[in-house]
């Protein structure tokens, strides 16, 4: 799985900042912002101060993220922009930008050395990949009677709480509220997803909803776009969510999520890989980011096939790159088939054996799975703004079904 690097951006003083602190002869930067020459000192400003945060602490704070033995790319990007926004001096926000930047560079150098040696996905024989013994412990917990029954009710945690208990990696979840405050969607390095059951026991079980993100890669290392629309139109989800709940259950969740790239971490892929049907299972519903070729991908298809089998809820909602909040609108009711995620379009023919033995994870004994005339999660199809979803591309028709749907 590949991942978006954090952006930077450098934004131009504020018209007349400082000006009476500057003196008259003065140079261009690269980024476009004012300097004194060398031959003109700049006099220091005064303390500010912003609310109770002055500009002093905002610096000293900025000044230690940089000095760090780890960087922290996302409290860095942060810490940057609060100290735009407090007027700090425009050489620190410089320096500490140089860090961010030299320190990502460093990251994606220490990445590819590593990839190098140790392969970001198994690559063992597409023929045949012996399973491992998590492997086998998620089979026996998903046909596990009590795990099933469990799966009836809104309350994950006990779960969740067995899901962990197997091994592997444990579960973590993304809160919606993260990825509005920074604007983008968190990677998994940089420790913005938390604990799943830290989570729900600080939000209240009772008063939260868990989704599992479904979706397609926007850019060929990287899941949103370089304008993050897909963090958007989550935001804007989370939005029409929350109308949603209010209005049928008279009270505002809190919304946490199960993403890929915020989820899963690299540094145990295989784990998470394994137990990817038992986060699809651990979570109550999903939501599916649509974009061309979305119903083609052999990676979507099989999380279709285990929201299907595993899921709380029995539909899903389906929103795409426009979308907005649409409240009161709830989108066309939509049915859906489940599609052979084995023979879908798959980046490299190495996850084949992977599919299709998660695909294996999804059947049960005298219970196969009748690809195309099988239906997937009924939906609430809110692409284009929810009132008329635009048409399908031809690439994608075959997932849909022509049956009437009405979802309770």
């Amino acid at each position: 799985m590949g991942g978006a690097e954090p952006a930077t951006s450098g934004e131009p003083s504020p018209s007349g900042a400082n000006s009476s602190a500057r003196a008259s002869s003065s140079v261009e930067s690269p980024s476009g912002r004012s300097s004194s020459t060398a031959t003109n000192m700049v006099s220091p400003r005064p303390l500010r101060t912003r609310g109770r945060v002055s500009v002093e602490k905002v610096q000293l704070k900025l000044q230690e993220l940089c000095q760090a033995p780890v960087i922290d790319f996302g409290l860095l990007m942060e810490q940057i922009e609060t100290a735009r926004t407090h007027g700090v001096a425009w050489r620190h926000i410089d320096e500490a930008e140089e860090k961010l930047r030299l320190a990502q560079a460093a990251e994606r150098s220490s990445a590819r050395e590593q990839s190098a040696v140790v392969p970001v996905l198994p690559r063992a024989s597409p023929s045949e990949m012996p399973p491992s013994d998590l492997d086998a412990a998620v089979r026996a917990l998903l046909d596990d009677a009590e795990f099933r029954k469990l799966s009836k009710y809104d309350d994950r945690r006990e779960m969740i709480r067995r899901a962990n208990a197997i091994g592997g990696p444990p579960l973590r979840l993304v809160p919606l509220a993260t990825i509005e405050r920074i604007g983008r969607i968190p990677m998994s390095h940089e420790g913005m997803a938390q604990d799943a059951l830290d989570l729900i026991e600080a939000v209240g079980a009772d008063k939260c909803e868990i989704f599992f993100l479904s979706h397609r890669w926007l850019r060929a290392a990287a899941a949103d776009t370089t304008d993050n629309v897909k963090a958007r139109a989550l935001v804007e989800f989370g939005k029409w969510r929350k109308a949603w709940v209010e209005a049928h259950h008279e009270y505002t969740p809190t919304l946490l999520f199960w993403i890929d790239v915020a989820c899963v971490r690299q540094e145990d892929l295989q784990g998470d890989l394994a137990k990817l049907p038992l986060a699809v299972a651990c979570c109550e519903r999903m939501v599916t980011f649509y974009a061309e070729g979305y119903f083609e991908r052999g990676w979507c298809r099989i999380e279709q096939l285990l929201a299907a089998r595993f899921g709380f809820a029995d539909h899903q909602a389906i929103i795409d790159a426009q979308f907005t909040n649409c409240w009161p609108e709830t989108g066309v009711q939509r049915a859906f088939k489940l599609l052979d995620p084995s023979v879908g379009r798959l980046s490299s023919d190495h996850d084949r054996v992977i599919i299709r033995r998660l695909a294996a994870s999804a059947t049960t004994p005298g219970e196969p799975v009748h690809f195309v005339s099988q239906p997937a999660l009924k939906a609430y199809d809110l692409r284009g703004g929810g009132r008329s979803p635009p048409e399908l591309p031809v690439s994608d028709r075959a997932s849909m079904s022509d049956t009437p749907v009405e979802i309770d």
